[in-house]
């Protein structure tokens, strides 16, 4: 079969000796025979010829644009000559030179073989004309074939009266030609058993016309054993590589290191050559820019150029590599020693990660184009499996990294964290910003959690801290600490917020309702209760994330805790108490009174501050 294939003004012009030829899209798992990748348009599998009881047909395999035959779109169509097929974007025009001209007209007159041998005698109607006499003996025999004649001249009576009228009315010479018209053969059909005495005495006054009437399942039966041809050896060795490849995934855990992998995929990919030898697998680390050498097969003993590799990663393909004289010019000195050898890129989503390298450095005989478009395939695959291993290693990353930090957060600042770690770009780091610390304590529960059995004090801190921890993040605070009976929270950290000095007061004031709702539901079961002291303050500090990638905490570095706590133990039960500096910046919004709180320091002084009584009505 000669398939020419079109597509924006290019024509390429493939042959096919086989039964059934695949069509659609090169892709990790699947390999058709006519690889239309080209065009986007097509699916990794969208349609298939295949050879039939000796007739070419085509299927579309579910395809996403559907395929047309002859303009008119099909599920499964029979091919004729000449017949145009469009997929996509791409029309293929066929030459099918193994499929018979007559379709289903052959295979009809095996079972209806009154009509054919009733076709010769025009033919040869003076031949017949002597032995016309002979058919009213016939017809005698049985009245049920007399009005084979009769539908010409009179249609309507004739299957009443059939052995009568038909001898008498129409006279014999015009009987034989009347046979021969078409019209009589709708009246013979319905009667199933006429049909009987009228093949038998057709084929015995006209032997000649046996011979002419051409034997259908003779020049059939021939294609039926070509349509199953042998399986070619090299598709089936190909599949059998392929699924090597593909079943290697299948051997990683999340426990196994990147580098692991890679040593494994590379040999997968040299033993997958034919004729491979020697490999290399080559990473680009787009920190730095550059490409890292990962894996090599054998170990430490290939030399790869670099300046190859960035090519087939910006050109987006591969190709084949030969050494033709001794010395050639335009290679690196190592690859001279080099007699064959294919660079293909890693690409995900059209985006080069890398480069692989397969080589071998004895024979003479250059890689192919199979063994390319193998190449390409399985470094197609193999980018995936790195890829998808590189998302494992970092979604473990982000999984403990969030664990660790994502519930110190609002909703609101989580999502910015988790894009940033998407984005591969949350790293240690810290900024000196203006920011208001929160700093509440429950009084007497550190002492009387010592003497409380162990199932009170979680069952206690289940209560409390929900409650806490919604007003904190209800005015998008964040908890730098939270351990036994206090809580720290700061509010414009780690984004800046122009109101935290508002949002910080008006978070203070929600806890202090939250915890005071609490302590009246553990009241009316009789339950130990506790109250709440909270202090605030405002100034700059150091904020931000500490430690190593996948270890960090958030931090905050400076004296402003120091002042909260002050205030926090010169409030009483229930009260919110801020410094000075925090009234001048939120008066107009809260109602306060001025009070003295303890310094905090050895000295014994006192301090200012403000008790907030409450928002501003």
């Amino acid at each position: 079969m000669r398939v020419t294939k079109f597509y924006r003004g290019t024509e390429e012009v493939k042959t096919y000796d086989r039964a059934e030829i695949l069509i659609g899209r090169l892709s990790p798992l699947s390999a058709p025979d006519l690889d239309l990748g080209v065009d986007s348009t097509i699916s990794r599998k969208h349609a298939r010829i295949k050879l039939e009881n000796g007739q070419f047909w085509v299927e579309d395999l579910k395809s996403t644009n559907g395929t047309l035959v002859n303009g008119e779109p099909i599920q499964k169509a029979l091919l004729a000559p000449g017949s145009v097929i469009l997929l996509g974007e791409t029309t293929l025009k066929l030459e099918l030179a193994g499929a018979p001209t007559p379709a289903p007209a052959p295979a009809k007159p095996v079972a209806a073989s009154p009509p054919a041998p009733a076709v010769p005698l025009p033919a040869k109607p003076v031949a017949a004309m002597p032995k016309a006499p002979e058919l009213p003996k016939p017809l005698a025999k049985g009245g049920t074939a007399a009005p084979v004649p009769v539908p010409a001249p009179a249609p309507a009576p004739a299957p009443a009266p059939m052995p009568a009228p038909a001898p008498s009315t129409i006279p014999p010479p015009p009987a034989v030609s009347r046979v021969v018209a078409p019209p009589p053969a709708p009246p013979v059909a319905p009667p199933p058993a006429p049909l009987a005495p009228v093949v038998a005495p057709a084929p015995a006054p006209i032997p000649a016309a046996a011979p002419s009437v051409p034997v259908p399942p003779a020049p059939v039966a021939p294609p039926a054993p070509s349509a199953v041809a042998p399986a070619d050896p090299a598709a089936a060795d190909f599949r059998k590589r392929l699924a090597s490849l593909f079943e290697l995934a299948l051997q990683f855990t999340p426990e196994m290191r990147i580098d692991a992998i890679l040593q494994d995929v590379l040999q997968r990919l040299v033993q997958l050559m034919p004729g491979g030898r020697r490999g290399a697998l080559l990473i680009h680390d787009h920190v730095k820019d550059k490409l890292v050498l990962r894996a090599t097969v054998p170990a430490a003993d290939v030399i790869v150029s670099e300046s190859l590799a960035r090519r087939v990663m910006s050109e987006g393909h591969g190709f084949i590599l030969q050494r033709k004289l001794e010395g050639d010019a335009g290679l690196d000195a190592a690859l001279v020693k080099v007699e064959t050898g294919m660079y293909a890129p890693l690409l995900l989503r059209e985006r080069p990660i890398g480069a692989v390298y397969v080589e071998n450095p004895v024979t003479k005989q250059a890689f192919t184009e199979e063994d390319m478009q193998l190449l390409l395939m399985a470094a197609h695959y193999a980018a995936v499996v790195i890829h998808n291993h590189q998302l494992q290693e970092q979604l473990h990353h982000n999984a403990t990294l969030l664990e660790h930090i994502a519930p110190k957060f609002p909703k609101r600042i989580q999502e910015r964290l988790l894009d940033l770690m998407r984005l591969d770009k949350l790293r240690p780091s810290g900024r000196r910003s203006e920011v208001t610390v929160l700093y509440a304590e429950l009084r007497g529960f550190a002492s009387d959690s010592v003497q409380m059995d162990p199932k009170d004090v979680v069952g206690m801190l289940n209560e409390y801290y929900p409650a806490i921890l919604d007003a904190v993040f209800r005015y998008e605070g964040t908890v730098d600490r939270f351990s036994g009976e206090k809580i720290i929270a700061v509010y414009g950290s780690p984004e800046s917020d122009a109101q935290h000095s508002e949002k910080a007061v008006l978070g203070a004031l929600a806890i202090a309702g939250a915890v005071k709702e609490v302590n009246a539901h553990r009241g009316t079961r009789g339950v130990q209760t506790w109250e709440l002291t909270i202090g605030l303050h405002t100034g700059d500090m150091l904020c931000g994330f500490t430690g190593v990638p996948g270890r960090m905490v958030y931090t905050l570095i400076g004296d402003v805790t120091d002042r909260a706590f002050s205030n926090c133990r010169g409030a009483g039960h229930g009260e919110v108490v801020i410094s000075p500096e925090l009234f001048q910046k939120v008066f107009k919004y809260i109602e306060a009174e001025r009070i003295n709180v303890p310094s905090g320091k050895a000295d014994g002084n006192e301090v200012p501050a403000y008790r907030v009584k409450g928002e501003k009505l």
